[in-house]
């Protein structure tokens, strides 16, 4: 006979979170890791073998996206960094964008690098990435839908087909609908934003 309810396989944050809820719900938990760390997406690793020296995130940044209600319902203490600023876009020309907190440090950036059309472009952009936060913010802590749902369920009418589109069809598609004359910027939001990990492969999420 088993001596566990549930077997987990894998340690990750989202396998830890599961194993959290269902022991304290009176399950027997097991949890299987083949890695000698428990973490799986929350440490750094070295996958390089020709550059063992290099450090890759296998994805810790995406643990800002943890819910606040989450942290609190396990009682854990989880200390969590903001990177500020959190991206650096380079260019051949000696012109770059810092993305922080400093806003008005990032217009000022923006607008001498690429021009007012495209700091107006990103603002559409992040006003309706602002949104779909907003809306979509207390399905995380509700059963999952399909996409479909989730926007008839919880996104304003007026976005509903723009959520559909951005988590089902091109994210270049999508960030064509803000103005963006700089392919550039267009190429930035696409590669680290509309797909995640080292690899470049993913699903489309909203840039953070």
């Amino acid at each position: 006979m088993s001596t566990h309810d549930v077997l987990i396989v894998g340690s990750g944050h989202n396998a830890l979170v599961c194993a959290l809820l269902l022991a304290r719900s009176g399950q027997r938990v097991h949890v299987l890791e083949r890695a000698d760390v428990i973490g799986g997406a929350t440490r750094s690793e070295r996958p390089f073998r020709r550059a063992p020296e290099v450090q890759c995130s296998t994805g810790a940044y995406l643990l800002g996206l943890m819910p606040p209600e989450l942290v609190t319902k396990l009682d854990v203490d989880l200390p969590l960094i903001r990177r500020d600023p959190h991206y650096f876009l380079p260019t051949t020309e000696g012109r770059y964008l810092l993305f922080g907190s400093d806003r008005d440090a990032l217009r000022r950036q923006m607008i001498d690098a690429f021009g007012e059309a495209d700091w107006e472009a990103d603002q559409r952009l992040q006003a309706e990435l602002d949104a779909f936060r907003e809306d979509v913010g207390p399905a995380w802590m509700a059963p999952a839908l399909s996409v479909e749902e989730t926007a008839e369920r919880h996104v304003r009418p007026a976005l509903r087909q723009a959520f559909v589109d951005l988590c089902r069809g091109s994210i270049g598609d999508y960030l064509e609908r803000f103005g963006f004359e700089s392919d550039l910027l267009k190429a930035m939001y696409a590669v680290t934003d509309g797909f995640t990990g080292s690899t470049g492969t993913g699903t489309p999420r909203a840039p953070a």
